[in-house]
């Protein structure tokens, strides 16, 4: 019998008639042998439930800001000098809807593309790194950077944190696909 503890309870099934039944123990009392472990089935669907959200949330927040970067300040501002700027926008601003398209895809299937969330936590961290480091040395930068790098920060830490818990997946999944 194979079993697996998921905080102090089992999860088994047990076949009654032609149906399957859920039942719970704790560690005070042990299952019979004759029943069927699902403690990691029901695990990983709790844990994929999450990330698919925090996964969500970060396209949606990619999309806010690919929409800002490419309407604003790449259309709809002409009078900035040199006119070189508005292209940095709409190349940043592509940028993120190709962010937001990868991760809403991953939120689909996330166990066939989850090497695409270690993508998605390279890019936020060297984005949140470059930010913090050049807001160090350049006075230029806009406050709301900084803002954004934190939020960006959040979401690596809520990736890493559903991604890791439970052991739903390995740092080896995350980053290498298989």
């Amino acid at each position: 019998m194979v079993s697996r503890f998921i905080g102090l309870e089992l999860i088994f099934l047990r076949k009654k008639c032609s149906f399957w039944v859920v039942e719970r123990f704790t560690r005070a009392r042990e299952p019979p042998n004759n029943l069927l472990c699902v403690g990691k089935i029901m695990n990983e669907n709790s844990v994929n439930k999450t990330l698919k959200r925090v996964l969500q949330a970060g396209s949606i927040w990619d999309l806010i800001g690919a929409i800002i970067f490419i309407v604003i300040h790449g259309i709809l501002q002409k009078q900035l000098t040199p006119e070189i700027y508005p292209f940095y926008s709409i190349v940043i601003g592509s940028f993120l809807l190709v962010l937001s398209y990868l991760q809403f895809i991953t939120s689909k299937d996330i166990r066939r593309y989850c090497s695409n969330i270690g993508v998605v936590i390279c890019i936020r961290v060297i984005f949140a790194t470059t930010v913090i480091l050049y807001s160090f040395i350049s006075e230029f930068l806009p406050a709301q950077f900084f803002a954004i790098a934190s939020i960006d920060i959040i979401f690596v830490v809520l990736l890493v944190t559903f991604a890791r818990s439970r052991g739903a997946f390995s740092l080896k999944e995350l980053f290498i696909h298989q």
